[in-house]
């Protein structure tokens, strides 16, 4: 324009100064020359986007929680809350956003918290309300985890006074009902012992393809992706099955004994033979694993109508973690995932 009018009145934010600076601002943009130097000698030059805006958001995906008790370490356990009862609560946040390698284990064509979470969860509880090492015992998935999108869910962990554990969850801030997920009991116990020689394991039996074991899994519901590729290879018989282990990226551990990635990895050998039903753990009558265990082999003892013990070993052969008494409900179709599963 020929003529730009900008008034200079006090008031408002700031008072006279900061209404003279907005003026000057509105002579700016209006095209007039103003010496910014004179009037912002402190002030220095900073560049401006020359494009429209990319659209890239900045916010945070996950909330940061309070201090609301003490932290445990463990990244799926959460803190400490106080209670009224003589037990102990557990209490974190699970989502894809703070917990991201959930999201390479789908189940009916969703992310399901895999049942070793669970498992690894139930454990790290009892060992920080009892302050002792413990083993897991009569472990039984009711329903699944299923982490919506981008929702979270809240976790709670109870372990009473007598052993007994629970784990329940609900929508993230929603009031709804609590879900049971998983209960067991756990009790002092020690860590596992032995050595097995994994060259003696697999004399005799028949080299598995992976990439065909990996074809079963999706063709029947369940999509591992690179979290979830632990095994890499296998070799089979009429009672035994054994397997090679190798951590992935982004199965860290995160406090955990065992990394729960690599051991749900581990229990894909026990429904990697041709014959075997596939499906997800759902039962476990023992579980024991010595704390920072490093997985590099699984060996799979069966027996008439299951699974008889699952033996996990290290680069030196030793016997970390043993799952015993695992019992797999079979994948069928259905229209919720709890249906696919359970």
């Amino acid at each position: 324009p020929d003529v730009a009018l900008a008034g200079t009145r006090g008031g408002g934010d700031g008072g006279e100064r900061a209404a003279a600076r907005r003026a000057a601002g509105a002579l700016w943009s209006a095209g007039a020359a103003v010496d910014w130097a004179a009037l912002l000698p402190a002030g220095r030059r900073v560049s401006v986007p020359g494009t429209v805006w990319q659209h890239q958001r900045y916010w945070l995906d996950e909330r940061v929680e309070g201090a609301a008790g003490a932290p445990t370490g463990h990244a799926l356990l959460g803190h400490r809350s106080p209670t009224a009862f003589g037990g102990a609560l557990f209490e974190a946040t699970w989502g894809v956003g703070s917990h991201p390698w959930p999201a390479d284990h789908v189940a009916g064509g969703r992310v399901v918290v895999p049942g070793t979470a669970l498992l690894e969860t139930l454990r790290a509880a009892g060992a920080a309300a009892r302050g002792e090492w413990v083993e897991g015992a009569s472990v039984t998935i009711e329903r699944p985890v299923v982490l919506e999108d981008r929702a979270r869910r809240r976790m709670q962990v109870l372990v009473g006074e007598d052993g007994t554990a629970q784990l329940w969850t609900r929508r993230d801030g929603d009031d709804g009902e609590w879900t049971l997920h998983a209960t067991a009991v756990v009790r002092p116990g020690g860590v596992p012992v032995g050595h097995e020689d994994p060259a003696t394991a697999t004399a005799g039996l028949t080299p598995l393809a992976i990439d065909l074991v990996q074809d079963r899994f999706l063709t029947a519901g369940l999509a591992y992706g690179p979290a979830f590729r632990g095994l890499v290879a296998l070799w089979d018989g009429e009672r035994r099955t054994v397997g090679r282990l190798a951590a992935p990226a982004g199965s860290a551990s995160d406090g955990a004994a065992l990394s729960p990635a690599l051991l749900d990895a581990a229990l894909q050998a026990t429904i990697a033979a041709p014959a075997a039903p596939i499906g997800v753990p759902f039962e476990v009558a023992g579980y024991r694993v010595r704390d920072a265990a490093a997985a590099a082999w699984v060996v799979v003892d069966r027996e008439p109508g299951g699974v008889g013990a699952v033996r996990l070993l290290d680069a030196a052969c030793g016997v970390v973690a043993e799952v015993l008494g695992l019992r797999v409900r079979p994948m069928r179709g259905g229209p919720d995932v709890a249906d696919a599963v359970f």
